[in-house]
């Protein structure tokens, strides 16, 4: 198959989308859009390679085909693998727990599934996983083996090639409308959105739009000059409606058609530029620097979001010199691995020996549970056996003097009454959420400060869990409210792991509360995200509606790091002290207690 002009450009544009997304979410909410373009991308391309094949052949050469995908794909993902393990031996190794695992599904091509089988989300990046953006060349690996039987069932019945096409065309757009629709059914009516967003069964209508784009260019004639024009307005209408897309949607709201209109803006700008070839390869000298930044797209992509994640723990610098530094070594380590891959098999494996032993070294000195998890997990205590799954860089003595310091809290408390945060409260009992007087619900942040939570304010229930985001909020409400009523205070402090904080949101929130009052609290996960725009959305709508307060720990967070451990993120002994003080003393002042 001929060099099409224009597809790399496309692959640069969508890139940069993606990598805008995981740098500024708050810029561009909807960037995860574009894994639609290359999905549609991929889809033509090997569309029309297997094709073509079978055209001259007459054979569904299916072992072959996905040998070479295999090839294609695997030894760049090995060696940023390789690469991401070396790096994280200087990153500190409480924050990479379960690294083994990650590595092992991104090297199987089963990163997608390991994210439907835990429950993650790009949305949920307290704790990122280190290859979490392996999903996608898990996805387009997997649909990669399904096209072989689709063309074997479409060559059934078919006495020509050009029945096959027909076929081929007509089994595509029947897959894509079914994928579309499951979708919409998972993520809509079941509420299973990571199994929507990353299931290949559910995400195939961009990568069989483009097989079906594929049958369809080679059934039809190749364009005269004069209908080639109409393209220009098509590709620059269906750019701009992306972009506005990308610009307008946010995760929660992409299941309801936005990810499959993006699938299908995709396929027609891959059409429109596939309209606009010559049979001559020339390229206008303004594409060219952009068509040769676009070959390093898919380097750019496996490199960016580990460096992303781990340049701030190595180096602690800020967000904006973290951006500059991935970018520039993206493309820099992108270079190394193509030179390394295009040399001779020896000479590969001569110079990828060297930082594979070290990458090995450095997984092998990661514990698979840290000693800090297992005697967090180890603690029961009278306040219900709490577990504690997400993982603190502190010292191991210190957590053994925060455990007998809870144990000995009461011998000094009178001492300590004048200048505490908290005043000594005792532990509310046990009790049922419909009879509490204050539900608070919360994340892994919430969850560190339960006990605190249910010492420092009288009647309160707290329902926590990690990686928990906004869209649950309701959920429990409901539950709530169906099981007999909400308690007339509900603080909701779920910003950590989401931004997508909007106004429609926090309505349907204060909607299920059922009158209750409701108290939002701002967020903080780490300098590298601070939540700025989410704690602007939150503060204006409190401001702007009646019943609705919110507690604002950013403000405390970013001026006391000291609150915080390691990660920048969860709550150490006194930080948990500080931000259940902070809800009370919210709720005290507003009347609420």
């Amino acid at each position: 198959m001929s060099w099409v002009v224009g597809l790399d450009t496309l692959r640069l544009f969508a890139i940069a989308l993606i990598a805008i997304y995981h740098f500024f979410r708050g810029v561009l909410p909807g960037g995860f859009l574009a894994v639609e373009i290359f999905l549609a991308i991929s889809g033509y391309l090997l569309g029309t390679g297997l094709l073509n094949t079978y055209k001259k052949t007459k054979a569904v050469r299916g072992g072959k085909f996905v040998l070479r995908r295999l090839m294609r794909l695997w030894p760049a993902l090995f060696v940023c693998v390789v690469f991401t393990l070396c790096l994280a031996f200087f990153s500190p190794h409480g924050v990479l727990e379960g690294l083994h695992l990650d590595a092992l599904f991104a090297l199987l091509f089963s990163t997608n599934i390991q994210e439907i089988a835990q429950g993650g989300s790009y949305e949920d990046l307290t704790m990122p996983n280190l290859f979490e953006h392996c999903w996608f060349l898990a996805l387009e690996f997997q649909l990669c083996l399904s096209l072989p039987i689709v063309l074997n069932l479409a060559i059934l019945k078919a006495r020509s090639f050009k029945k096959v096409l027909k076929h081929m065309l007509l089994l595509s757009v029947c897959i894509s409308l079914i994928s579309a629709a499951l979708m919409y059914a998972y993520a809509v009516i079941f509420d299973e959105i990571n199994r929507a967003y990353f299931a290949p069964d559910t995400q195939a209508f961009a990568f069989y739009g483009g097989v079906a784009l594929a049958a369809w260019r080679l059934l039809r004639p190749y364009p005269s000059r004069r209908r080639r024009w109409p393209a220009i307005p098509v590709l620059v209408a269906a750019v701009i409606t992306f972009l506005i897309l990308a610009i307008k949607i946010d995760f929660s709201q992409a299941f309801a058609g936005s990810l499959q209109l993006a699938a299908l803006l995709g396929v027609i700008i891959v059409a429109a530029i596939l309209r606009l070839q010559r049979r001559r390869t020339s390229l206008p000298r303004l594409l060219r620097p952009l068509e040769y930044l676009g070959k390093y797209s898919f380097g750019v992509y496996l490199f960016h979001w580990p460096l992303y994640i781990l340049l701030p723990r190595i180096f602690q610098i800020n967000a904006t010199t973290n951006v500059v530094l991935c970018v520039v070594l993206s493309l820099i380590l992108t270079t190394i691995a193509t030179r390394i891959l295009r040399l001779q098999l020896r000479h590969s494996l001569i110079c990828l020996a060297l930082p594979t032993g070290f990458a090995i070294f450095s997984l092998c000195s990661i514990p698979a549970r840290s000693n800090i998890t297992t005697q967090l997990e180890a603690m029961e205590t009278e306040h219900g056996a709490q577990k504690i799954s997400y993982v603190q860089t502190l010292d191991l003595g210190e957590l053994i003097e925060n455990v007998h310091e809870r144990a000995v809290q009461a011998e000094t408390d009178e001492k300590e009454a004048a200048t505490a945060w908290i005043p000594p409260m005792p532990a509310s009992p046990s009790m049922d959420i419909n009879s509490a007087s204050v539900l608070v619900i919360g994340d892994s942040v919430t969850l560190g400060a339960k006990a605190d939570l249910e010492a420092a304010i009288p009647g309160v229930y707290v329902d926590a869990m990690e990686s928990r985001g906004i869209e649950k909020a309701h959920v429990i409400l409901d539950s709530a409210a169906a099981s007999g009523s909400v308690p007339p205070v509900v603080v909701v402090s779920l910003a950590t792991n989401e931004r997508t904080f909007t106004d429609a949101i926090m309505q349907e929130v204060v909607d299920s509360a059922r009158g209750s009052v409701v108290v939002f609290v701002t967020g903080y996960a780490s300098e590298e995200q601070p939540r700025e725009t989410q704690n602007a959305a939150i503060k204006s709508f409190a401001d702007s509606h009646d019943g609705v307060y919110y507690a604002d720990w950013w403000s405390i967070a970013v001026s006391h790091p000291e609150l915080l451990y390691d990660d920048h993120i969860h709550l150490n002994f006194e930080g948990r002290r500080v931000y259940a003080n902070l809800i009370n003393v919210t709720l005290q002042g507003a009347g609420l207690l």
